[in-house]
């Protein structure tokens, strides 16, 4: 319930005038007309979109307009706006991009009133990160809003680039690997616990853990090292051979911290297949192309 009232006074002498009651559910007063909130989701790829919710709005209280400034963080283009199903389909949208912010006005036709998307709303991400929204101010008709919760994006632009370079290698893997066992395998750039969105990039597997097992979904499903293949040059046809490639002159000392490594072997066409081994008969995870 909310109860109103006014007071009329002369000195020495206080009474209340007026008493009126208003149905409102179980809202606590007047600091909020709805329940308004983002959500917290990853996104795959460079265009999102983030939904902006306002639940629990009373046809009583005659909310028939609504003004939202809403900042965006740089890295962020905003593209366009959905109003299907949402609280603004019906009446007259208004919205400035000021290029850090988006002023977003709304008149009604009618009243707003239930729970549904106050309005969605279309951006393209330049790089892979997380991105953080927040309300800065939203009035429905004159009265602030005070429940307002905040949402985060994290945009997965390519599945396995941990590191964000563009490049998927066992380099991703090892440190995919590193995390799985609770190690910190990037104190400078993202120190433990992970972003939100690097978390993303590193369930190549999208079952919402990173374990032991993800690395090695690196190197079969994103390398390519399913096949185990090279070739090999000859005067007649074999049945069978072997290789060892061999890394000379290399110094440990001169790669500090290094803990994995791609090689690429490269083949003519038309020559003989076979997969191939280490010193101690295991297969190894070498794709010669």
């Amino acid at each position: 319930m909310r109860l109103g009232f006014e007071v009329n006074y002369d000195q020495g002498d206080v009474y209340i005038d007026n008493v009126s009651i208003v149905q409102v559910g179980e809202k606590p007063g007047m600091d909020y007309i709805a329940d308004v909130y983002m959500d917290t989701m990853m996104h795959y790829g460079p265009d999102i979109m983030l939904t902006v919710h306002a639940n629990d709005i009373l046809a009583s209280d005659r909310i028939e307009s609504y003004n939202l400034t809403l900042p965006y963080e740089p890295g962020l283009t905003y593209l366009d706006r959905g109003i299907a199903e949402t609280h603004s389909e019906d009446g007259f949208l208004s919205i400035n991009d000021t290029g850090d912010a988006l002023k977003i006005g709304f008149a009604s036709n009618g009243y707003l009133s239930g729970s549904k998307p106050l309005i969605h709303l279309f951006f393209n991400a330049e790089t892979a990160r997380d991105y953080h929204f927040h309300v800065a101010e939203l009035l429905f008709n004159n009265v602030h809003n005070q429940k307002n919760k905040g949402g985060l994006i994290g945009v997965v632009r390519r599945v396995g680039d941990v590191d964000n370079d563009d490049q998927i290698l066992a380099y991703d893997a090892a440190r995919v690997l590193k995390y799985s066992v609770g190690l910190d395998p990037m104190p400078e750039e993202d120190p433990l616990p992970w972003d939100f969105w690097r978390l993303g990039t590193a369930d190549v597997n999208f079952d919402e853990m990173i374990l032991a097992l993800t690395p090695q979904r690196y190197c079969s499903t994103l390398l390519g090292y399913e096949t185990n293949l090279c070739h090999l040059k000859a005067s007649k046809p074999i049945q069978r051979w072997s290789c060892m490639p061999v890394i000379k002159n290399f110094d440990s000392k001169h790669f500090q911290g290094l803990f994995a490594m791609n090689i690429e072997i490269h083949q003519d066409s038309g020559y003989g297949l076979c997969r191939t081994y280490d010193t101690r008969g295991r297969t190894h995870g070498i794709q010669c192309q």
